[in-house]
């Protein structure tokens, strides 16, 4: 049974956590496979994904461009600190949907076939991006569940 747990939220940080069915690899390499991302990070029902680039290495950027009603929206950021398949650190810009620069903390832990996602987001306003977030770790159960991403860590960066 997949247990989620209430989030901490002031308006500076955003703590939620999110049990997966999958290993800790597989939720790892789901943010740092561009494929499997484009599934689910920053895509909703309401918008299309255009492109996504990643360089997943320390001090390398990822862009990711969304269409929403006719209107492009960029996400984009730089990776601070990768420890496959436990730790992912980035900073996310957006300047269409908030002021500032966010800091994204992803830890992982594995408990057996499971596996814990503790998110975090820091240095903006977070209450206005807590509702996405939640919308977001849902779709990446279901792609995680539909063994939609089985080969996940196939295309992602060997330098994870």
């Amino acid at each position: 049974m997949i247990q989620k747990v209430k989030p901490m939220i002031n308006n500076n940080l955003l703590l939620l956590r999110h049990e997966y069915a999958a290993s800790s690899e597989a939720v790892f390499d789901a943010w740092a496979n561009p494929d499997v991302a484009k599934q689910w990070l920053f895509k909703s029902d309401n918008n299309e994904i255009l492109g996504i680039t990643m360089d997943v290495r320390k001090g390398g950027n990822f862009s990711i461009l969304e269409l929403n009603k006719g209107k492009k929206i960029n996400h984009f950021g730089t990776y601070l600190e990768i420890n496959r398949p436990n730790k992912l650190v980035f900073t996310l810009e957006v300047p269409e949907h908030f002021k500032g620069v966010a800091t994204i903390e992803i830890e992982i832990v594995s408990h057996y076939e499971k596996s814990e996602l503790v998110f975090t987001e820091s240095g903006i306003d977070t209450s206005k991006v807590e509702k996405n977030w939640h919308e977001m770790l849902d779709k990446l159960e279901e792609i995680l569940d539909n063994n939609t991403a089985a080969n996940i860590g196939s295309n992602a960066c060997g330098q994870l």
